[in-house]
């Protein structure tokens, strides 16, 4: 079978060190960019972007352009889409969100498809589990939120509890929500200074 004219990907999209395990599967077209499907994870995940980030495939490294002016090793990502970088079924690549917290997402190219013309991708698939809260201390960290959570009797529950304002649920997966949150962080238009 020849998948050269394929313009659509599945991927199946996990966070690192994390049990039970956070993941999304979706089908995204492979034209997308770094850039776009950056702002794609930070939907699925429920996060705010408000941190650095970077994927990796082997040992090239793309990201923001303005990163860091010195910053020789990382390729701008504005103009790098899927297909350049995951090219058959099986290939992957890393994301890292937040150097600080260091979240780690796996992302895997599980098939290719032919477009439908009467999807309107993206389209989320399917998942498990919310994604970690922002600033929660990465994988270390939030197993230790977790355990606290699921303990009123902890000393620092009620801490922790007001911290999140009582609304976190790690078992929550609202697909429908988080399918249109990906189509709308998929459609954002890129800033101005990353055009060139």
């Amino acid at each position: 079978m020849y998948t050269w004219n394929h313009s659509i990907y599945q991927l199946h999209i996990s966070m690192e060190e994390i049990e039970p395990q956070i993941w999304r599967r979706i089908l995204v077209p492979k034209t997308t960019t770094l850039w776009r499907f950056h702002k794609m994870l930070q939907a699925l995940f429920g996060w705010h972007d408000s941190h650095l980030h970077q994927f990796e495939v082997g040992e090239i490294v793309f990201g923001m352009e303005y990163t860091d002016p010195d910053d020789d090793y990382t390729i701008g990502y504005s103009r790098v889409t899927l297909g350049k970088v995951l090219k058959s079924i099986g290939n992957s690549m890393l994301y890292t969100y937040d150097f600080g917290d260091e979240w780690e997402v796996t992302i895997v190219l599980e098939k290719m498809f032919e477009k439908d013309p009467d999807v309107i991708y993206p389209v989320c698939l399917e998942g498990k589990r919310a994604g970690p809260p922002e600033d929660s201390g990465g994988p270390h960290g939030f197993m230790n939120l977790l355990e606290i959570l699921s303990n009123p009797k902890h000393e620092d529950y009620k801490l922790y509890k007001r911290g999140l304002a009582g609304k976190y649920d790690q078992e929550a997966f609202d697909l429908e929500r988080i399918d249109k949150k990906m189509k709308s962080a998929a459609n954002r238009k890129i800033p101005k200074y990353m055009e060139f």
